[in-house]
């Protein structure tokens, strides 16, 4: 199950629009005024955040906390905690 949601969000993610994305941006706690920008930057970013067969989704996570750092209105949310920088390296 888990699997088939991470392949309909990446989906989403290379379309910049959906249920699972809005869904992402909301748990993220990006503000509903920046979800038109951050599902475009997801859209722009695609191939980096989910272009691998081996993208998990702590290593989709990590690229897109560092697109989102790039931008100053999604550099805001920051939503990579301890946990998951250890999980990460």
């Amino acid at each position: 199950m888990a699997s088939r949601a991470f392949e309909s969000l990446a989906q989403e993610m290379a379309q910049g629009r959906g249920e699972h994305l809005a869904s992402l941006a909301a748990l993220l706690g990006v503000p509903e005024e920046a979800q038109p920008e951050f599902f475009g930057l997801v859209q722009e970013n695609y191939t980096r955040l989910v272009g691998s067969d081996h993208t998990t989704a702590v290593t989709m996570l990590q690229a897109l906390q560092a697109s989102m750092a790039e931008r100053p209105t999604l550099a805001k949310v920051s939503f990579v905690t301890e946990d998951l920088q250890s999980e990460i390296r």
